[in-house]
Parts: C-alpha cells; structure tokens; sequence
C-alpha cells in the first residue's frame, strides 16, 4: 500500500512538471503586451494548479478515509512523499535536467573525436550555448511547494521543515544553473517581483483554512463511525474528540486572514512607505 501510494505522489510531480507545456501553450492566446506580464499570467496560472493538483486532489480522495489518515498509505504518508518529492526533485532537475545532461554528454563526446571531430563552428558553438532558464516555470515551482507545505502543516508538522530546505536548495540551485549553466535570461521587470510579493501573503488564508478543515473533517468521521456503529458511550467518551480551542482559534484565524484579503492593508502600507 504504501509504494502505491509513493507512485502515486510521484506520478503528481510528474503531472505538474507536465503541466507547463499546456499552460504555456493557452498563455500564448492572451496576447500580453510584454514578456514580464506573459511571465506573470504563465506563472500564475502554474502556482494554482499544482497547489490544487498537489494538495485538494489528495485531500478530496482520502476525504472519506479520515480514519486512516495517518495509517501507512494514507493521506499522511502521500503528502510526505510528495512534499520530500518537490523538495529534492525540483532544485535537482534545475541543475541535472535531460536537456542539460545530453549536451554535456555530446560535448564529452566530441571532444574525445579529437581531429577526427567535424563540427562547424557555428554547430560548436549551439552545443556549448547554455540552456534557458525557465523563470515562471521554477517560480511557480517553488511558491507551490511552500502552498504546499503550509496547507499540511497544521496535521504534519515538519511540512514546515519541508518548506524551508526546499528554500535553501531552490535558492542554490538556481543559484548556480544561472552561473554555470543556463545562458543569459529574459530580461523582466520588477512586476513580477512585486506582484509575488504581495501575492504570498495570502497564502495565510490557505493555511487557517485547512486548520479548520483537518480538525472538523477528523471529528466528522469519528461521528459518523459511532452513529453507523450505534455504540453507546458514556459521557466522558462521548465528548468532541477534538478541543473546542482549537476550533476557535482555527476560526478566529480564518477571520483574520479573510480581514487581510478584503482589506487594502498592503495598499496602505505601501502608500505610506512611498511617501
């Protein structure tokens, strides 16, 4: 049970690296004025569905299983792997993608033909240009995974963990593909910067949502067992399985952040910091 479910984390990477080529291929019908709005609308729509792809798609299915949540091949135990997948697997295929790996192999190669070699210049040098490197593709990449981390963490806590050594090995692995290995990239401006910027902070309102749903969905299945059960309990027993507290602050959490999103905060912080 739990290798199937190891396949089928890995086969939602896979899924969601596949993604770009659609989204990209949809983005060209927007005709957007400049390559940094096509970088946004791009990496926007790719952040969406892997969140969705890599977190509700395996909340809905393990929705009616909360009971064995935590057993081996249970929700639990797929959003590990997966998170532990997008962590190790995202930085390593920036710095050892097939494209990167085939041309240093033909270069290998050529060089050992030595006189015998007969490529062109021009044919030399397309085989030691650099690759590109995809900023709205390891962007959405990397803001997905920390979506990611926050919407499990409130039932695995070293999501968090997850979340922040995939910082650092994103961080350095872009780090050097851009130094050693990719060509110069696309020129952008600072929009993209400033609308992830103000676009992260939202994803508090992911993460008080799933600390309210982990919690009630728990408490439903465990309601629901002992009606289909018709056992009796006694008082103690009986009682809500999950503290009241923590319910509460789940919600005033969810206030919160809904008071965040509806109110021009960050507008007005940004207002008086230009002044």
């Amino acid at each position: 049970m739990g290798i199937y479910s190891g396949c089928i984390s890995g086969s939602i990477f896979v899924l969601n690296k596949s993604l770009k080529i659609v989204v990209r291929q949809l983005s060209e019908f927007e005709q957007w004025e400049t390559q940094t709005k096509i970088a946004i609308s791009l990496c926007f729509k790719l952040t969406i569905l892997r969140f969705f792809n890599s977190t509700l798609v395996l909340v809905w299915i393990n929705r009616d299983f909360a009971d064995k949540w935590f057993e081996s091949g249970g929700l639990i135990y797929e959003a590990n792997v997966l998170l532990a997948i997008n962590m190790l697997a995202a930085p390593g295929l920036t710095l050892f993608e097939p494209g990167i790996v085939i041309k240093k192999l033909k270069i290998c190669r050529e060089k050992m033909k030595g006189d015998q070699c007969k490529l062109t210049q021009r044919e030399a040098n397309q085989l030691s240009e650099g690759h590109q490197f995809d900023i709205a593709d390891k962007l959405s990449e990397y803001i997905a995974h920390i979506m990611a981390a926050l919407f499990f963490s409130p039932v695995i806590p070293q999501a968090i963990v997850f979340g922040f050594i995939g910082t650092v090995l994103n961080y350095w692995a872009a780090k050097i593909s851009l130094l050693r290995f990719a060509k110069m990239p696309e020129m952008f401006s600072d929009l993209i910067i400033s609308f992830f910027a103000n676009f992260l902070p939202y994803a508090i309102f992911i993460w008080a949502c799933a600390f309210l749903y982990y919690p009630l969905r728990l408490e439903y299945t465990v309601d629901k067992w002992r009606n289909d059960h018709k056992l009796k309990f006694d008082d103690e027993t009986n009682e809500s399985m999950i503290d009241e507290n923590i319910k509460s602050i789940s919600s005033v959490a969810l206030l919160i952040a809904l008071f965040y999103i509806f109110m021009p905060i960050r507008s007005c912080i940004n207002c008086l910091i230009g002044e």
